[in-house]
């Protein structure tokens, strides 16, 4: 079965960059330009994974984060962090993650990230 992710990023570039590799790995992919957009995506699309940037306007990915743990339909999809803040490891650690990328990450480590929470 085809693994599902959830790109939230508001680059538009990098976004698409994600999504372009992810296809080509043969992942389903949907994308979102900041977190209220991916709440209103989870509303009608479940993904097994979501990526997320923290610093976004609108919804940043931190309060994404708040809003998805306080949902139980949604609480239990995994999260990797992808984020070019200095934010410390131990803000970080808190959001819960299933794993965490420093900006710019490459997009082989996206992809091995990625796999390894279906591991």
């Amino acid at each position: 079965m085809t693994k599902r992710v959830l790109v939230v990023e508001d680059d538009v570039i990098m976004r698409q960059g994600f999504v372009a590799v992810l296809e080509m790995e043969g992942f389903e992919v949907r994308e979102a330009a900041d977190g209220s957009d991916a709440l209103d995506m989870l509303g009608h699309w479940r993904p097994d994974v979501i990526l997320l940037d923290l610093m976004m306007p609108v919804m940043t990915g931190w309060d994404f984060r708040q809003a998805q743990l306080q949902n139980t339909d949604i609480a239990g999809i995994p999260v990797i962090v992808v984020s070019g803040c200095a934010g410390s490891e131990r803000e970080v650690a808190a959001l819960k993650p299933a794993g965490h990328l420093q900006k710019p990450a490459s997009l082989n480590a996206m992809v091995e990230k990625i796999r390894s929470v279906f591991a």
